[in-house]
């Protein structure tokens, strides 16, 4: 009877293992995994903030591809970093459907020279490219894709995480919801 016992809990066991694996990848699988269709940028055209202007937004270019179609818009967004008076100034480039992180490029920063200017390094910018959004700081609650800070380097990893949030938000709130 014992043997039996133990082999019905073995089974259950495995069974809520794999459960639990299966609805973790549902939940959270579309975030672990970059995207690897990324558009191809063949055009970009300026556009005027206008009434759509929020804090930490100074300028916004949509992305067309070869046919004319828009498939993205680059946002100039900023955030404090360590530096006490300069803001890290970054162009986040958002799918037009804001799902996905096509790039962050790092326009100005004036981090500390061996740990925060690490955030201009293609080694820390690629672990964006790709990322299904919103993203987080790796060990922040949320959900959505964890990226990796710079060890030594928090304030300046939250400040980049924060501007690309920032980015992210104006694409939905202005460019996609709004169109509906």
């Amino acid at each position: 009877m014992k043997i039996l016992d133990l082999a019905i809990m073995a089974v259950l066991s495995a069974a809520v293992t794999v459960g639990a694996a299966l609805a973790y990848r549902q939940v959270w699988g579309v975030y672990e995994e970059k995207a690897d269709d990324l558009p191809v940028i063949a055009e970009e055209i300026a556009v005027p903030l206008g009434d759509k202007a929020i804090e930490n937004v100074t300028a916004l270019t949509a992305c067309y591809d070869a046919g004319g179609t828009a498939v993205a818009y680059r946002v100039r967004t900023q955030a404090m970093g360590y530096h006490p008076e300069q803001p890290i100034v970054l162009d986040v480039t958002v799918t037009a459907d804001a799902k996905t992180l096509v790039e962050v490029a790092v326009v100005q920063q004036k981090e500390s020279e061996y740990y925060g200017a690490r955030i201009a390094t293609e080694e820390f910018l690629s672990r964006f490219t790709g990322r299904k959004l919103p993203v987080f700081l790796a060990g922040t609650a949320g959900r959505g894709a964890h990226v990796d800070g710079i060890s030594g380097a928090t304030t300046s990893s939250k400040a980049v995480v924060s501007a690309v949030d920032t980015a992210y938000t104006f694409v939905r709130t202005y460019l996609v919801e709004g169109e509906e």
